[in-house]
């Protein structure tokens, strides 16, 4: 079809409009298929390419292709890939980015486990210092309240017996005469008298002043210790009898004699009280170690008195 260099658009459009084979919706199958195999197929791009003779611009692509200058991407990639004095192969560029990102995810996941993994804390340097060996300490003021290994103080005959009552001072026959500390109100009463004190109530004791119109200070007693008050500063103030408290002080002020006398009367007095206990066994077992005991310090009371 000819075509005319001073036709216009319109022409143009409508020129090719007719010359395409009109087609209804009545045309048969047979004549669609003889006007397609008629039509010869176009040849693809790449079988032109192989068959007909490169043209001078192809061939000067393809030659700076391999020559590693700009050329397509896959020439871009080669180069950026390819390592030099080796030529910018294909499959070598692909094979050494490869093996790179191999050594990157290995290098990598080598650092992640070395950061992951406990870091050890430094060693000290050892001195030139032996360590010290603390020994351990046994208790030696008698039986401990923690258990353990126990070593008895060592005690001349006057203080063990004066110890072994301490155990049982109240079972001796004075303090069962006379009570420890007192009980009866009048004592304690005259002991605060003579300390210009006054006993007031825990009730009341913030509405109550400090000292009344005798100038006598306010003190409460311990409801848990008879004799045993604290005033306002929180000072304890003790007027039990300290001439008669069962201590070691006060023990050690006696004569031998007289200290048997008192442990043998704590003893006897002891194995009355275990004949009501209701541990049968237990008070058994005690009121046998009470009698050996006890027939010790009555040994002692008549070597003591021929002493004399």
């Amino acid at each position: 079809m000819a075509v005319d260099d001073e036709m216009s658009l319109a022409d143009l459009v409508s020129q090719k409009q007719k010359s395409k084979p009109k087609v209804s919706e009545d045309t048969p199958l047979a004549a669609l298929a003889k006007k397609g195999g008629n039509a010869s197929p176009k040849a693809s791009p790449k079988t032109a390419s192989k068959n007909s003779p490169a043209s001078p611009k192809a061939s000067a692509k393809s030659e700076a292709g391999s020559n590693g200058k700009a050329g397509s991407p896959k020439a871009a990639a080669a180069k950026r890939t390819s390592v030099p004095g080796k030529g910018a192969g294909k499959g070598k560029g692909k094979k050494k980015g490869g093996g790179s990102s191999d050594s990157y995810s290995y290098s990598g996941s080598y650092s992640s486990d070395e950061s992951e993994a406990p870091k050890k804390a430094p060693k000290k340097k050892a001195s030139g210092k032996a360590p010290i060996k603390r020994a351990k300490t046994v208790d030696d003021a008698g039986a401990g309240d923690e258990g353990g290994p126990v070593k008895k103080k060592i005690r001349n005959t006057k203080e063990e017996v004066a110890a072994k009552l301490l155990c049982r001072w109240w079972y001796a026959e004075e303090y069962q005469k006379q009570e420890w500390p007192p009980q009866e109100g009048k004592f304690y009463e005259a002991e605060l008298l003579k300390r210009n004190l006054r006993v007031v109530g825990i009730e009341e004791w913030e509405w109550v002043p400090e000292t009344d119109e005798k100038g006598r200070h306010k003190v409460y007693e311990l409801a848990q210790f008879r004799g045993v008050y604290r005033n306002s500063a929180g000072e304890l103030v003790d007027l039990r009898p300290k001439e008669r408290c069962p201590c070691l002080n006060n023990f050690m002020k006696k004569d031998l004699p007289t200290l048997c006398n008192m442990l043998i009367s704590a003893y006897s007095n002891q194995l009355k009280e275990l004949k009501n206990c209701r541990y049968l066994r237990e008070a058994q077992r005690v009121a046998k170690e009470i009698e050996v005991e006890l027939t010790k310090i009555r040994n002692l009371q008549q070597q003591s008195a021929l002493a004399r």
